[in-house]
């Protein structure tokens, strides 16, 4: 912690004070644990090493998904196909940047100046708190986004490769073209595909049709989000007590959820809301989920990727010209990317 004495207050020390502290919190622990530890979605993809930092012009990863079909049974000295076929082989996604600022006055140097180290570093650790929830909100606000709040600036979110329809374009490829069709996830309606509504009797019969397509046994989806109207049917849902058993890691996290085919389903703290809903219109954990669905997710063809060097660092400090206040800024660069759309899942009315 830095040393703050009362007589050191002249000049610049209490914003190099500041600063520092700024940086010294922040570089106590990996910076993206702060987002991480209030989600259970992210938490899942770090459970499986699938938040990574990258550097590059974009974000690329290679698709996973066996198009080429080069798999064969073979005789002796039989030859084999090598060609690796006219298919994609990458997804394709831009970085995309948040910010969150937070700023002392020379009023409020000097006022805290007299009352010695501690009523300075509150006052600081408090911003810079504050600073720091701000920015985790509209993280994860993107992360359940379908990429278009903020003109387009907003992360590409999960809705964006596994919404209520599968005809739009994500990463580049185009799911209605010719040969685009792998490029769809799975949405099941339970009026429409499934004759019924989503209800305490139907809730087990709905997820199983929704998934089993997909496979199970970890070769489908391994991992759900629910919110809160449809997670308290599925809590009623008469359901296996040694089926429903949500996993250890999850249990010990404090999350509440039920397993049903193998897939855990947690409630994603109740965040409701439209993909486009404009943050900071409202309190914004009312924007981050949409009521009545289940997304599922084969979170081995999901990453969390954060640029190298960029995670929630802290930029140069600002001093406006016309005003007496100095502003310190916390940057962060990343995206969410999935690599096989096909094995993600909806499950709407």
């Amino acid at each position: 912690m830095p040393s703050f004495v009362n007589d050191s207050y002249s000049g610049s020390t209490f914003e190099q004070e500041a600063s520092a502290t700024l940086r010294d919190y922040f570089a106590g622990g990996e910076p993206q644990e702060l987002v991480v530890k209030n989600s259970p979605f992210l938490k899942r993809l770090k459970s499986k090493d699938k938040i990574k930092r990258q550097n590059g012009f974009s974000l690329v990863k290679p698709i996973e998904h066996a198009f080429g079909h080069t798999a064969q049974f073979i005789s002796g000295h039989e030859r084999f196909n090598v060609n690796p076929g006219d298919i994609i082989t990458t997804v394709e996604l831009p970085w995309k940047e948040a910010v969150a600022s937070t700023s002392w006055s020379r009023f409020e140097k000097n006022r805290n100046s007299g009352g010695g180290e501690n009523q300075v570093f509150d006052l600081i650790k408090t911003k810079i708190d504050n600073c720091r929830k701000e920015l985790q909100d509209l993280i994860l606000y993107g992360v359940h986004s379908d990429g278009t709040p903020y003109d387009g600036k907003c992360i590409t979110g999960y809705k964006a490769f596994n919404g209520d329809t599968n005809t739009g374009a994500y990463a580049g490829i185009d799911p209605t073209v010719t040969g685009g069709a792998f490029w769809k996830n799975r949405v099941y309606s339970a009026s429409t595909d499934g004759g019924t509504t989503f209800s305490p009797a139907t809730a087990r019969e709905l997820v199983y049709k929704t998934l089993v397509p997909l496979g199970l046994a970890g070769k489908g989806p391994d991992f759900g989000i629910a919110p809160d109207d449809w997670f308290i049917i599925l809590k009623q849902a008469t359901i296996n007590p040694y089926e429903s058993k949500l996993s250890e890691d999850l249990v010990e996290e404090g999350w509440d959820g039920v397993n049903i085919c193998g897939v855990d389903i947690v409630n994603e703290g109740g965040y409701y809301g439209t993909s486009n809903a404009g943050f900071g219109s409202a309190d914004p954990t009312s924007h981050y989920m949409t009521s009545s669905r289940l997304r599922f997710f084969s979170t081995d063809y999901i990453y969390f990727v954060v640029n190298s060097g960029n995670d929630m660092i802290t930029l140069d400090e600002v001093r406006p010209g016309d005003q007496t206040s100095v502003m310190q800024t916390v940057y962060w660069m990343g995206n969410l990317i999935c690599t096989h759309r096909a094995m993600q899942a909806t499950l709407k009315p």
